[in-house]
């Protein structure tokens, strides 16, 4: 609740200082990448638990759209997160937009080794349209990495991915990307010692629902926010 988050906190929150050792809601640390978020992304990238669960609040319908899924080349982060010992071979990846009421408000990416995919994670092939955190978030085992914050600039290999599944979205030029960097993150999740990374990129759309939704419900903020620097 924003009532019990500590003063200091919400002081250095409202001026984007980074506090050296503090933790999330429910023990997820937040580490910053390159930069402060602005105020109006930041109880989002930090918000602990399932974003599908919280996106779902804003929207009177909701829908996972699979954008593709099969192999892929590895990002750096992803490839040295889940396997930086074997610099060969394709990754995994499963990309899905969230939408309400008929908009992306997210662009989500899993990857995986593909040799783990028959093991502890072949449930992600079967998924369809279901939400990812169908399985990330039924399971008292599976355990998570800390948060890790991410400045998507306006140009970059990164950001023509993001582009590029914008488009496949169906993103228009009132609903699109923008021009101001965008803001993403991600966590290592793993089960029974295999892992999957889930980065999750936050679109221009979610910030109307955000101010009207989120900005007035105290209830739907971590209790305890602070970022910490990577």
């Amino acid at each position: 609740m924003r009532g019990s988050r500590r003063p200091a906190d919400r002081a250095a929150l409202r001026r984007g200082v980074l506090r050296p050792s503090s933790r999330c809601a429910a023990g997820i640390a937040c580490r910053l990448g390159a930069g402060v978020p602005p105020p109006h992304w930041r109880d989002w990238l930090a918000a602990p638990g399932s974003l599908t669960a919280r996106v779902r609040r804003h929207g009177a319908r909701f829908e996972v759209r699979v954008l593709d899924q099969g192999d892929a080349a590895w990002l750096p982060d992803e490839r040295a997160a889940l396997r930086p010992d074997r610099p060969r071979g394709a990754a995994h990846a499963r990309e899905v937009a969230l939408c309400l009421d008929g908009v992306p408000v997210v662009l989500a990416r899993s990857v995986i080794d593909p040799a783990v995919l028959r093991g502890p994670w072949q449930a992600l092939l079967g998924l369809g349209t279901r939400p990812l955190a169908e399985l990330l978030f039924e399971d008292r085992r599976m355990r998570r990495s800390p948060l890790s914050i991410e400045r998507i600039g306006r140009a970059g290999p990164l950001r023509r991915r993001i582009e590029r599944l914008a488009r496949r979205a169906g993103l228009g030029p009132v609903t699109g990307l923008g021009a101001e960097p965008l803001w993403a993150r991600s966590s290592v999740f793993e089960r029974h010692g295999a892992r999957l990374r889930v980065m999750e990129v936050f679109l221009p759309a979610l910030l109307g629902r955000s101010d009207r939704a989120v900005g007035r419900r105290g209830g739907d903020v971590p209790s305890d926010v602070a970022l910490t620097p990577r």
